[in-house]
């Protein structure tokens, strides 16, 4: 076993949902960052897919380990910066942009980007490459997101759209419409489906140009790791673990939420691709040598892997993790007071049914928390959600843990209350589908 990465640092700061689709679904539907849920907050409503889209690509660059991650994070934090500002406004001496302002340093913000998997562009009167990838690294029956920058410099409105110039070479066309001056970033879906070789041709159309793009590509072959993760009594425990592949990409199994660190308030670790395990996975990886590390809470040792998987197999491995401190012997429980499992519902559309107290709870346990605080937050009216009976009844605790279901309000009508048991009767998370959903403050 290597010497792990970092140390085991508790990092929940919110809850998101559990499930992930394709590639495709991913890139569109789940957040990784919270300005698409503060973007329904804001004042000026025009501005918040232009803050979400850009917070929102520019954290998935971190998903490949060369990617410059002191410029993302940077960006990070002057989205969350003017998200505030729309979201409180004016009368509070924000001065948040206007939507013109928003849409140009929002521009600025995909130009600040540094990553060589970049394919980046300038369109005028011509099409110009102004950087393109040393080598596309696409994986064989795997869809892989090929992040663009793509700025007009013209002087009217232009339609771009890439498409595959490559026989074999799957490309899932996704048109973006660009302001004069303005820039925008998106992932471009490439999968091979029947590739021979050779470098794959993109076509970029916009307007009335035509360019062809030629990148030299490598198609990883793949193999498939199933793990598994015991407690020191040897019996399956949940746990967090960071897997990059021999391309630098991290990897997640699939119908696994994908997390990430964030660096908007300086977080340490800011930039680190993981997810949970529920005791055991498996997950498809390119051939090759594989970094592992799994990490549970603060009492046990993190344990670090790096593997060989072959081509077209299985490879079959096994976690231990040993408990170094037993601090509630000593009267000593870990606990995190501030987390939120309502932070991906969508108020406008309803779509707020995602997050389940099943997911919850395996966050909770793989961070070993003994105290689990949840709050909702955020609520646009001055309703409160869910008595904590109900979700007492949902997740079949047992040990040590011991939840605590209360209120974080934000909207100027209700407080946040702290430190109230599971049994009292108080609203709790605000997670929908359970009683008493909205039932009325009295």
């Amino acid at each position: 076993m290597e010497k792990p990465l970092r140390q085991s640092l508790l990092i929940i700061l919110l809850l998101g949902p559990a499930g992930s689709g394709s590639i495709w679904a991913e890139t569109k539907e789940v957040p990784l960052t919270q300005i698409p849920l503060l973007g329904n907050y804001v004042m000026n409503k025009p501005v918040a897919p232009h803050l979400g889209d850009a917070a929102e690509f520019a954290i998935r660059l971190l998903q490949w380990s060369d990617t410059n991650r002191p410029s993302i994070l940077k960006v990070q934090r002057t989205i969350k910066g003017e998200t505030y500002a729309q979201e409180w406004g004016a009368n509070l001496s924000y001065n948040p942009l206007p939507l013109e302002g928003v849409v140009d340093l929002m521009s600025g913000a995909y130009q600040q980007l540094e990553s060589p998997r970049l394919v980046k562009l300038e369109i005028s009167d011509r099409i110009e490459l102004r950087q393109a990838p040393e080598r596309l690294d696409l994986l064989q029956s795997l869809g892989i997101p090929v992040p663009f920058v793509v700025r007009n410099s013209g002087a009217g409105e232009i339609r771009v759209t890439v498409r595959s110039g490559t026989e074999g070479v799957k490309v899932q066309e996704e048109p973006r419409t660009l302001n004069a001056g303005q820039s925008l970033g998106w992932f471009v879906p490439v999968s091979l489906e029947g590739w021979t070789g050779g470098a794959v041709l993109l076509k970029l159309d916009a307007g009335d140009l035509s360019r062809e793009i030629s990148l030299p590509t490598r198609a990883w072959d793949s193999g498939t790791l199933k793990v598994s993760v015991l407690d020191e009594n040897g019996r399956p425990t949940q746990a967090r673990v960071y897997l990059s592949g021999p391309d630098g990409k991290s990897y997640t199994p699939t119908g696994t939420q994908p997390r990430i660190t964030n660096g908007d308030y300086r977080q340490p670790y800011g930039g680190e691709y993981y997810f949970y395990a529920d005791g055991a996975f498996e997950v498809g990886v390119p051939a090759g040598t594989v970094s592992l590390e799994v990490v549970k809470g603060l009492e046990y040792e993190p344990v670090a892997q790096t593997v060989h998987v072959a081509k077209g197999r299985a490879r079959e491995l096994e976690f231990r993790l040993e408990r170094t401190w037993d601090m509630g012997a000593k009267g000593w429980w870990s606990g995190d007071t501030h987390l939120h499992a309502n932070l991906f519902h969508d108020p406008i559309t309803g779509a707020d049914d995602r997050i389940k107290p099943k997911d919850v709870l395996l966050v909770v346990k793989a961070e070993d928390l003994n105290v689990a605080h949840m709050l909702a937050c955020n609520s646009e009216d001055g309703y409160v959600y869910e008595r904590s009976g109900s979700m007492a009844a949902q997740c079949p605790l047992g040990g040590s843990l011991r939840p605590l279901l209360n209120e974080e309000m934000r909207n100027l009508r209700l407080i946040r209350t702290h430190g109230l048991s599971q049994d009292q009767e108080l609203r709790g998370t605000g997670l929908r589908g359970l009683a008493r959903h909205h039932p009325s403050p009295g």
